[in-house]
């Protein structure tokens, strides 16, 4: 239930539709009006002066107590909100809408991201629950899902336009999606961007044990490696992404550790990883890779789900890169016993 600014009427989906025309992006905001919050609100004001996008700031009051109670609750924080950020209807040089509601949080920032079309969610740092991480989701996680709207998790305090961004790259649809939702955000404009692939070697403790000497071990770890960025700049190129300001880098490991010694090493500003659908179950056998760099990097993170659709058009470019009889999920077949960290693999495939 909506108390504020929220009236799914023809006149208010009317003024939406008008603004949506005039505006080229529109951010939606959650706010607990914590401090992690504040952080991403902050954020989410400085994208919306640098693309010229309305921001929707969004806090939800816990449906608890009497109608009274609750509407002077919805009362104060709007107060709060506007003494912060500035009113609704301010002059700048992008647009504030500051909303209340009443009810779940995931689900009053998902419908409020279809009622105006949102391009971006905007979440401070969640809490960490071990429970959450490897059950359930937390409210930042079930918003972007349900959404199906590519969400930024900030951590840290926005002092100027990302400059320096990691991705975290796997052969497969869900990371065309990423890359290409990145670019329509223009997030990679005029940005260092060091991609990264991580991928692991099954029969590389077998070789520890065996006749052959550790030269040769780092020889074949060498030329698998070699042989993943040769891919994955082909996989960029079927992006679009080939003009980028950028390196490539494949790291034997695994991901989220990966991902986050990068991260440190490069200095990384953002970084922006997939979000595929998984089963409760999954999450307790295998674990999230994305719920895991998310709880782990200290930089802000962009995470795109999977696309509502299974990505017939995005497999078929994922293939094109790779050759006939690769998976969009997988990686370029080979003869060596390693193999690709691609999100058919049980465990590697929840990073994209």
């Amino acid at each position: 239930m909506v108390l504020e600014n929220f009236r799914r009427s023809p006149d208010r989906r009317t003024a939406i539709e008008a603004r949506r025309r005039s505006i080229q992006k529109i951010f939606v905001v959650g706010t607990d009006l914590s401090a992690s919050a504040d952080l991403a609100v902050r954020r989410a004001l400085m994208l919306g002066e640098q693309h010229g996008a309305l921001v929707v700031v969004l806090h939800a009051v816990p449906e608890q107590g009497a109608a009274r109670l609750l509407a002077e609750r919805c009362r104060r924080a709007r107060r709060l909100l506007e003494d912060w950020y500035g009113p609704t209807g301010a002059r700048r040089s992008f647009g504030l809408d500051i909303r209340i509601s009443v009810g779940n949080p995931a689900t009053a920032i998902t419908q409020t991201a279809a009622a105006v079309n949102a391009d971006l969610l905007v979440f401070g740092r969640p809490r960490q629950r071990l429970v959450t991480w490897k059950v359930g989701r937390s409210t930042v996680e079930r918003a972007i899902r349900n959404s199906g709207i590519p969400g930024l998790i900030v951590n840290r305090p926005p002092r100027r336009p990302y400059r320096k961004i990691v991705l975290g790259l796997t052969h497969s649809a869900t990371a065309l999606h990423a890359v290409g939702k990145a670019k329509e955000l223009e997030l990679l404009d005029n940005a260092e961007v060091a991609v990264v692939h991580a991928f692991t070697l099954l029969g590389k403790e077998k070789m520890t044990f065996s006749e052959l000497d550790a030269a040769n071990i780092e020889d074949h770890l060498a030329r698998a490696a070699c042989d993943r960025r040769t891919g994955m700049r082909d996989f960029l190129a079927s992006c679009g992404a080939a003009e980028l300001r950028r390196s490539v880098h494949a790291v034997q490991g695994r991901p989220g550790a990966v991902v986050e010694r990068m991260a440190s090493e490069f200095d990384a500003e953002l970084v922006v990883i997939g979000s595929p659908s998984e089963s409760p179950l999954r999450r307790v056998l295998c674990g999230s890779t994305a719920a895991e760099i998310m709880g782990r990097v200290q930089c802000d993170v962009l995470a795109v789900p999977r696309p509502a659709e299974t990505g017939t058009q995005c497999g078929t470019a994922a293939q094109g890169a790779f050759g006939r009889g690769s998976c969009c999920a997988s990686a370029p077949a080979s003869t060596g016993p390693e193999t690709q960290m691609g999100s058919g693999h049980p465990i590697w495939g929840s990073m994209l």
